[in-house]
């Protein structure tokens, strides 16, 4: 993956990408529910729905690559893995994140995004915590407006939450979300939204369906 002799195990890859995600405890939204206290809303146990989401979603992005052989700058070599989108290079590395992106309460720079893999995670990590507060707001909007509307659960939310890192949703507008609120048979419920971006279902249905490289040890 770094274009070094031997590179980093799929393993270890795993491990870390996956750790950030279920030790950060991001999947965390509302106050309405028993994980609302996660990243650093709070205190108590808040296990992620999807414990591999990490390594499904570095998957489908990057295909576990931070680093591709190509030419830029006038040199053949292992440049940073950048979007295909126009314009090329917005999105970098494992988990294509945009180069300039918070991390945590600080922005790191476009060269640690670009050349550090952990670094590239961790702001991921942040993109999708911030994704899931989103969702929390507009979750927590359409159960004061739905009476006996249930919360969404830890799976759903993430659902949501992919919707908008790939790219496919606004963050606030509740008609373009993966799941809107819908009455059946005189209840109301969350529903998958027949108008969210068809690119955008097939996006999430990708990365729920991807699989990791399947190397367990590292040598």
């Amino acid at each position: 993956m770094t274009g070094v002799p031997g590179g980093i195990c799929n393993a270890s890859i795993t491990n870390e990408v996956d750790s950030i995600y279920t030790s950060d405890n991001a999947v965390c939204t509302s106050s309405t529910k028993p994980w609302s206290c996660c990243s650093g809303a709070g205190t108590g146990s808040c296990p992620a729905a999807t414990p591999n989401l990490f390594s499904l979603i570095a998957s489908t992005e990057s295909s576990y690559t931070q680093f591709g052989y190509t030419t830029a700058n006038g040199l053949d070599g292992q440049w940073p893995k950048e979007s295909a989108t126009v314009p090329a290079g917005k999105y970098v590395g494992l988990m294509q994140v945009a180069l300039q992106m918070a991390q945590g309460n600080t922005y790191a720079s476009p060269m640690d995004t670009a050349w550090n893999w952990l670094t590239n995670v961790q702001i991921a990590d942040d993109i999708f915590s911030q994704k899931l507060g989103y969702i929390g707001v507009i979750e927590k909007n359409a159960m004061n407006s739905h009476p006996g509307l249930q919360a969404l659960d830890g799976y759903d939310a993430e659902n949501m939450a992919l919707l908008q890192y790939g790219g496919f949703a606004s963050p606030t507008l509740p008609s373009v979300q993966y799941y809107v609120v819908l009455k059946v048979s005189g209840i109301w419920e969350w529903v998958q939204n027949p108008h969210a971006s068809t690119k955008g279902q097939a996006y999430v249905t990708k990365v729920r369906n991807a699989t990791p490289p399947n190397s367990t040890t590292c040598n």
